[in-house]
């Protein structure tokens, strides 16, 4: 009788672990059946599946004293997991964008992805400020460059090299068929940008979409992170991006921790740094990952982001010829403008740097809204010295020997050491020396000129400064070969006569300062 126990109990045993319980039907379903019952259940309707969920005697008893409100699906107990729980179609609320919940999602992760793409501010098309929001208002939280992130590529300024019409990368973000690659460009030339509108794209073909920080998160977020879109590509065949912002910031381990995960494909890992990617990341990642290379925006395409600014806080720009309305009425709400010379000087002098440009706007318009309307106009006027108050700068001056005897600063540097370590009163002779060497030798402003004139010219010129010719740039690794550093260059002792070759920009080409 024992034995005959013993061989009923190892039967359902053997039974038990060859099935598993649905989570969503609490049926029992055979292990290698599992995944295609789960996706079948959670495609059906909210209430289908619930229904055929057998229930248990205390169950069955706690249903009794439950009242059900007519209109909604009867529900006869949660699922064993709440995270596979499917709400009623009037319960749930309505989204912008659909999406299905992650799996795994902690709260912080969803409140990134949210961010993520909830940083548009749509412009007025009428040009006018809104009466229900205030100026005051809209400049208050968030930073402005913040604020006016685009979220599509029809907005998205500048750039037109990599993120033309008819470019590559361009074709790739319409199709939703996003490669790893790595953004490398300047402050405020749009990498983080880029990576906001590849999220609101990705939001629309049910792709999650991650964003973390290289500057906080660790090792330990990382791995967390790639938990959970492997169990995502597995249980949803759902794909996931990843962004890391100041990728460069992680060490080289850290980096590696990306390696097996981008080259199987779990993650689609997208980088932004501001340093060169050929000694910040590591080389097998980079070779895994395209760099795209962003540049400095041009004046056209910062006057373009100004604008768009102007016009979503309700300021209106005024041509040359143009003035500002006079206003009778007593209320509070003062119309503001700005001269269309303001934001040009504005595009020029934030260096191709669009959030200098916004952050330098923002502050300009806040200092107005500090000092209060004209008394005769109702209204308050910003003009280019304004602009110019907000991106206050400072001007390191240097001064030069003269060249007319090249001697006369190694002399007073002498001159200085030898007072250091003799002292004073035996050093007076090595003073009075010095003073009538300078005295007599010859004198010459002509460095002095040049370097003034140097700096003369930086200070006027419009638009973004002009870089280093790609010929005269060190071209140490293999990425900055192929982007043609070094390329055409000739080097002087390897010729016996003068060498002809350029080494000022383009844009300078021609002008001569010594």
């Amino acid at each position: 009788m024992a034995h005959v126990a013993g061989e009923s109990g190892a039967s359902q045993q053997g039974s038990a672990a060859g099935s598993l319980t649905c989570p969503v039907c609490a049926l029992e379903v055979p292990a290698l059946e599992i995944n295609t019952h789960l996706d079948t259940c959670l495609e059906k309707p909210s209430g289908v599946a619930a229904k055929k969920r057998r229930l248990s005697p205390e169950e069955e008893e706690g249903t009794s004293d439950c009242s059900h409100s007519p209109g909604k699906p009867l529900v006869f107990g949660g699922p064993n997991f709440p995270m596979f729980h499917k709400p009623a179609v009037s319960e749930r609320v309505p989204q912008q964008t659909p999406s299905k919940a992650p799996f795994f999602s902690k709260r912080t992760e969803a409140k990134q992805e949210v961010n993520a793409i909830s940083t548009c501010e749509t412009p007025n098309p009428s040009g006018n400020k809104q009466k229900d929001v205030n100026l005051v208002e809209k400049l208050n939280g968030k930073p402005l460059a913040d604020k006016m992130r685009p979220c599509t590529l029809e907005d998205y300024m500048g750039q037109n090299k990599v993120l033309g019409e008819d470019t590559m990368l361009r074709k790739l973000l319409q199709a939703n068929d996003i490669p790893s690659f790595i953004l490398w460009g300047p402050p405020g030339c749009g990498k983080t940008t880029l990576a906001h509108i590849v999220a609101k794209n990705a939001n629309k073909s049910n792709t999650r979409f991650v964003t973390l920080s290289a500057t906080s998160a660790s090792t330990n977020d990382v791995r967390e992170v790639i938990k959970q879109a492997q169990n995502e590509l597995k249980l949803f065949k759902r794909k996931t991006i990843l962004f890391v912002d100041e990728i460069h910031r992680f060490n080289k381990t850290q980096q590696d921790t990306f390696l097996p995960h981008v080259e199987c494909g779990s993650i689609t890992l997208i980088g932004a740094t501001t340093e060169n990617p050929s000694f910040q990341v590591n080389t097998a990642l980079l070779s895994r990952c395209r760099v795209i290379v962003l540049e400095k925006l041009s004046v056209e395409a910062m006057e373009a982001i100004l604008r768009r600014a102007v016009q979503s806080l309700g300021i209106q720009v005024l041509l040359e010829n143009e003035e500002a309305e006079c206003s009778s009425s007593d209320t509070s709400e003062c119309q503001m403008y700005i001269e269309a010379k303001a934001l040009t000087t504005l595009a020029h002098l934030c260096d191709g740097d669009a959030r200098t440009g916004l952050n330098g706007l923002q502050l300009s318009v806040q200092s107005m809204l500090a000092a209060g309307p004209h008394s005769q106009t109702k209204g308050m006027l910003i003009n280019e010295e304004h602009i110019k108050e907000g991106l206050q700068r400072s001007h390191i001056l240097y001064d030069r020997a003269g060249l007319a005897d090249p001697l006369a600063l190694p002399q007073a540097v002498s001159t200085y050491q030898a007072c250091h370590f003799i002292g004073m009163p035996e050093c007076d002779v090595i003073l009075a020396q010095c003073v009538i060497y300078l005295a007599r030798a010859p004198k010459s402003i002509a460095a002095y000129s040049a370097y003034n004139k140097v700096k003369e010219h930086l200070k006027n010129y419009k638009g973004p400064l002009p870089p280093v010719p790609l010929h005269l740039r060190n071209a140490p690794t293999k990425l900055m070969k192929n982007l043609g550093y070094g390329k055409g260059y000739k080097y002087n002792p390897m010729y016996s006569e003068p060498v002809n070759q350029d080494y000022l920009p383009p844009e300078v080409k021609g002008i001569k300062f010594f």
